[in-house]
């Protein structure tokens, strides 16, 4: 089963460059899917969305999902009142 579906799916390609001769070139694929299906994680990553609506896009909203990882207490601050 694929989470894609019919309808206006969107590959988009993305080529930037200083000048003609420049040695460094940017190049950049997107791919924009419509779906009614939750999307399942298997391991932590970060999601970057924008939203279209009324023919207009949001800005971009990024979030970091983390799956399967167990809590681990790194540091512990106490500070017991004092005894008199």
């Amino acid at each position: 089963m694929t989470n894609l579906i019919a309808g206006a799916n969107v590959l988009a390609f993305q080529g930037l460059n200083d000048t003609a001769n420049s040695p460094d070139f940017l190049f950049q694929a997107e791919l924009i899917a419509k779906t009614d299906m939750p999307v399942a994680l298997a391991d932590s990553t970060t999601v970057k969305a924008r939203v279209l609506l009324n023919d207009e896009w949001s800005a971009l909203d990024e979030a970091t999902f983390t799956a399967r990882v167990p809590l681990r207490v790194t540091e512990i601050m106490y500070n017991p009142p004092d005894q008199a």
